[in-house]
């Protein structure tokens, strides 16, 4: 069983989040980061993540201000952050208990594009209620 909750500063939109398997992406989950923080139920309670998939969480931000945002932990910050809570078979625990990027400008999507493929979800950015 996996939840997963996003958490943002004040400029974010959507945050979501992807198991993507041999080109193939499934949602974890999408939600506003304006909400409550707390977990929630993903799209598909019978997904599983093994060896090989790839957790893809894609964090969109909206500035209606002539200011340059600056991306960090401090607390005129603004961050992003898509977090699961998860459950292993067994007592096989994950040998890295974290994962993340700087993001863009020092990284990207297409630098995995072998990985990831070519679909990823064009409603990646809109909640469910703006299509």
């Amino acid at each position: 069983m996996v939840f997963y909750s996003g958490k943002f500063c004040t400029l974010g939109t959507v945050v979501s989040g992807y198991r993507v398997n041999n080109g193939k992406w499934d949602l974890i989950g999408k939600r506003s980061p304006q909400k409550p923080q707390m977990f929630y139920h993903v799209a598909n309670p019978d997904m599983v993540i093994k060896k090989g998939d790839f957790v893809a969480a894609r964090c969109t931000m909206v500035n209606n201000d002539d200011t340059q945002v600056k991306i960090g932990s401090g607390m005129d910050d603004e961050m992003c952050n898509f977090y699961m809570m998860y459950w292993v078979d067994g007592n096989r625990l994950l040998s890295r208990k974290n994962c993340f990027t700087m993001g863009p400008p020092y990284f990207y999507w297409k630098q995995w594009q072998q990985e990831l493929g070519d679909s990823i979800p064009e409603d990646a950015s809109q909640l469910d209620e703006e299509k």
